[in-house]
């Protein structure tokens, strides 16, 4: 892996097509671009719907959360489009797009090709399958589709599939842990499972029983090795991508790098790897990322980076170095820890002193009086004017106000601990009541006299309160901030 990894650098990445979107409630969304090439042009597959507006019903259930599903059980339509492109001056330049009428409700394409022909592998709910989904098969050279069966009844669906082609022959990575691949005919759409390999991968996701590492790119062959790029999901927010290989003598190997990272800490949480393929020059990555889960408004980022494989060439003078690209983009953290002037906060990572419920990165309180949620405790140094918003929404409404939003600065004691009874409070607010729709509540405080203090957010829950609240965006209000 070693002559792979050292190609996928920061300082050898090339941006050769970028798009910037803002994901409104009720207006178009666009995700996951996956990416090809095939002869002289390059294509690639997107989905598109329109973002709903975060409303859930008024009442809650206990011990669940229904924060996925819309009010009035809405059905949202969802539309796989087709883009060809020609390279120009090292960047890409679309020629057409096309709405691909063959696939009905398809999602998160992966796209392969082998330079003649190209299959894309994407995935829909179907309640008959042991998963509830179900896979679907797209030529890209004819738009024909196929539904992917199993000659297997009993294997599970999934999602996140990553397909390539040996010898013009379709097979597809189908799960990393276990390491297993598919063999599916392109003709008729059967797939069986030619390939399964134990590996030791016992971490899972904190809000499903799924392992943490998944699928992302589609794979390649690279030297005698199976390369592909895949996500960790931690919280339903948290997407970090990862690079993959596995031999039938070595098994799997997963290792996370640095090149990553320069996004996250540009303030996109959830970052998805959608493509891998490469020429004889260059190896190609995409990614789609976002701030968070794609069910809020949020800004996206989907991006295509081209690598030279000899990492020590000149790429094209008009490309745009992902480095440069960067420097337009916000810092929203450095090492970790956290710029006040732009970063979000999410409400499910930090402490609570009452109990409460927790799921897909909402946490819900249960009717008891007390901080839901508290911290992160952020050493404050620089003084200036900021502001902290809070997205939440309540249920089982029975007064106006359901709690309080506090922004609280502690003193350090002389050991450099946290001073807990001094807390000079910065700002505060009553939060009313929304009837389970996603509601904001903004705060603005200074930090004035308060350098090397420590600053808390609070959100208190009053008695009998149902109150859901996801996550804390704050920016700074002025220009010493």
């Amino acid at each position: 892996m070693n002559d792979f990894t050292q190609i996928l650098t920061l300082e050898n990445a090339q941006v050769v097509w970028q798009k910037k979107e803002l994901s409104k409630a009720n207006e178009n969304a666009n995700f996951f671009y996956a990416f090809c090439q095939l002869g002289q042009y390059f294509y690639s597959l997107h989905q598109s719907r329109k973002q709903p507006a975060y409303t859930t019903p008024p009442t809650h259930i206990p011990l669940s959360n229904d924060v996925t599903y819309l009010l009035n059980g809405q059905n949202i339509e969802r539309y796989i489009t087709l883009s060809k492109y020609q390279m120009h001056d090292g960047r890409l330049e679309v020629l057409e797009s096309q709405i691909v009428s063959s696939v009905i409700q398809g999602t998160d394409p992966r796209i392969v090709s082998n330079g003649k022909d190209a299959w894309a592998i994407m995935y829909s709910e179907d309640v008959d399958s042991v998963d509830g989904m179900s896979a679907i098969l797209l030529n890209i050279r004819t738009l024909s589709v196929q539904k992917i069966k199993f000659k297997s009844s009993n294997i599970k669906y999934g999602k996140n599939w990553q397909p390539f082609i040996d010898n013009g022959q379709l097979f597809a990575v189908h799960e990393l842990s276990p390491f297993r691949i598919i063999k599916i005919d392109v003709a008729t759409g059967m797939a069986e499972m030619i390939y399964e390999a134990d590996n030791y991968l016992p971490v899972f996701s904190t809000y499903d029983s799924y392992p943490l590492v998944r699928g992302g790119s589609n794979t390649i062959i690279w030297n005698d090795s199976f390369i592909g790029l895949g996500h960790a999901t931690s919280e339903v927010f948290r997407h970090h991508p990862f690079i993959w290989t596995h031999t039938k003598k070595t098994g799997t190997t997963i290792l996370f790098i640095d090149l990553f990272y320069h996004f996250t800490k540009h303030g996109y949480s959830l970052i998805d790897p959608t493509s891998l393929f490469a020429d004889e020059e260059f190896v190609y990555v995409g990614l789609d990322c976002h701030e968070r889960d794609r069910q809020h408004e949020q800004k996206m980022l989907h991006i295509l980076l081209r690598f030279n494989k000899n990492s020590s060439g000149n790429g094209h003078k008009m490309n745009q170095s992902l480095l440069e690209f960067l420097k337009s983009e916000p810092v929203t953290e450095h090492k970790g820890i956290p710029n006040l002037s732009c970063h979000r906060f999410f409400c499910a990572e930090l402490p609570s002193s009452v109990l409460y419920e927790q799921r897909r990165g909402v946490r819900t309180s249960i009717g008891l009086p007390g901080h839901i949620m508290h911290g992160p405790y952020l050493s404050i140094v620089n003084e200036g004017s900021f502001s902290a918003e809070l997205s939440y929404f309540t249920k089982n409404d029975r007064e106006l106000y359901c709690g309080v939003f506090e922004v609280v600065a502690l003193r350090k004691n002389p050991d450099g601990s946290i001073d807990i009874h001094s807390p000079v409070y910065l700002a505060q607010s009553e939060l009313e009541v929304t009837a389970g729709v996603l509601m904001k509540k903004k705060l603005v405080f200074s930090t004035n006299g308060q350098l090397n203090n420590f600053l808390e957010f609070r959100v208190f829950s009053k008695e009998n309160a149902i109150v859901s609240i996801c996550d804390i965006v704050t920016k700074g209000m002025c220009e010493n901030a």
